[in-house]
């Protein structure tokens, strides 16, 4: 599918560590917190979707 396979444990860490050291520790941790935030935000409001359409088709199944 790609034409380059995805970096590994050791490539990852590498990437993180230049990271590190280009944006400062501090600015890396407040990118990585934020990230953290928002995947759960969405996981969230995935959820809360997949229930409003398990209410919505149950509501459906009760009318008929």
């Amino acid at each position: 599918m790609f034409p380059f396979q995805l970096p590994g444990g050791g490539e990852l860490l590498i990437i993180i560590v230049i990271i590190v050291v280009l944006f400062g520790s501090s600015k890396a941790m407040s990118v990585a917190k934020d990230l953290g935030k928002d995947v759960y935000r969405l996981k969230k409001d995935v959820d809360d979707l997949k229930d409003e359409v398990r209410d919505s088709v149950t509501d459906i199944k009760k009318i008929n």
